[in-house]
């Protein structure tokens, strides 16, 4: 993994997903995350995402999450911002604005997704 020596506080990981989208082929992709907590700031961590490979679609993606612990009053909430960056060939085309919709609503419902997952985790 990059790099060599991973920060105090960062774990490497590497799966990969097969995503299903709706009239289109699924894509299979690689991706390597890390995940990141100081040691010295338990309450704050950050996870990134680079995709690696995609069997088709995508030209690459980055995603990175940031979630900070915190107090409303005496109940403890937790500040989640995630943003995501990917680029594709999945645009082009004579049928490119039909694609976009596809891939916008995907898109979409894969954000409100990655966020359940993650508070049903948290």
């Amino acid at each position: 993994m990059f790099p060599r020596r991973p920060a105090a506080g960062a774990r490497d990981i590497l799966y990969w997903v097969n995503e299903k989208y709706t009239g289109l082929k699924p894509v299979v992709s690689i991706v390597h995350a890390v995940i990141y907590q100081d040691p010295t700031k338990p309450d704050r961590t950050i996870v990134a995402q680079k995709q690696l490979y995609a069997s088709h679609y995508y030209d690459g993606s980055l995603a990175i999450v940031s979630a900070n612990a915190a107090l409303d009053g005496s109940t403890p909430v937790t500040y989640l911002v995630y943003a995501n960056r990917s680029r594709g060939d999945l645009l082009k085309g004579g049928f490119g604005g039909l694609k976009r919709k596809v891939a916008g609503d995907q898109a979409k419902n894969a954000a409100e997704q990655t966020l359940g997952t993650i508070k049903t985790v948290a």
